[in-house]
């Protein structure tokens, strides 16, 4: 039994001071979350209760994330047939002229965009897939949360509740690897469909295309927002700068969104 409290003791101690968002460099050494989590406050759930504010946190940021990435799709693809009609137009209006010499191919007009559509494709997979797996976490650490409360101090020593709550943290154990490494390549993702998308900028021309960036707001802790846009974190942390996504037409901007 000493060597039990010792243990627990010596667990909140180690992890009091870390930072255990999902963005954290803390979780690079490939810790268990449940010996951030579960381990130090196995009886009183607060660890439990802190896992699904940050579930709840991951569930509004990649949301966000994937509408974003949603919208820029559907917005490159009307800019492609823009394109396509901006070229058509110019053709039609170069032949009444009688010019021969500075036709647009319109087969490859707009091929510019096809790129970044698929970049945005792939930005979007992933984050539904991050949204997904946030979903899971949730609806585990509430699981092993309700046996908490409803148990307290008594909660490792009933057979069901110990069924239970055991089989819950192996469940986190198994998710949070994936949601750490998810993050981590949806990172590289964006990034590169930003470069990318800065080639763009001579093509926008013509095709009725704005850039818009989201108005961010930040919050600490990701506690009990309700906000979709928030999405909270240190200030020098470049994940968290405002994606960029397309307008076709200017009246598209929402206005309590974007900012041109």
């Amino acid at each position: 039994m000493r060597a039990e409290i010792r243990a627990v003791t010596t667990s909140k101690t180690k992890y009091a001071a870390i930072d255990p968002d999902y963005r954290s460099e803390f979780w690079n050494d490939k810790t268990e979350a449940s010996e951030v989590f579960f381990n130090p406050s196995i009886t009183t759930g607060q660890g439990t209760r802190q896992l699904i504010a940050i579930a709840e946190k991951g569930l509004a940021e990649f949301s966000q994330t994937l509408g974003i990435a949603s919208r820029n799709v559907t917005s490159l693809h009307k800019g492609v047939l823009q394109a396509k009609i901006n070229a058509y137009n110019h053709n039609a209006e170069a032949a009444r002229e009688g010019i021969t010499d500075n036709l647009v191919d319109v087969d490859k007009a707009g091929r510019a965009f096809v790129g970044q559509i698929e970049c945005e494709r792939k930005c979007g997979a992933l984050a539904a897939h991050l949204v997904q797996k946030f979903e899971q976490l949730q609806k585990i650490a509430m699981t092993v949360l309700a046996e908490q409360t409803a148990h307290g101090d008594m909660v490792m020593k009933k057979v069901d509740s110990l069924k239970k709550v055991t089989i819950g943290i192996k469940c986190v154990d198994n998710v949070w690897p994936e949601i750490i490494l998810g993050i981590q390549q949806l990172k590289h993702m964006t990034d590169a469909a930003d470069a990318h998308r800065n080639t763009l900028m001579p093509s926008l021309g013509g095709t009725g295309m704005k850039l818009i960036e989201m108005e961010v707001e930040k919050s600490v802790g990701g506690g009990d927002e309700d906000d979709d846009a928030t999405v909270a974190g240190d200030e020098d942390d470049d994940a968290e700068k405002p994606r960029v996504f397309y307008i076709v037409d200017a009246e598209e901007a929402p206005e309590a969104e974007a900012e041109a």
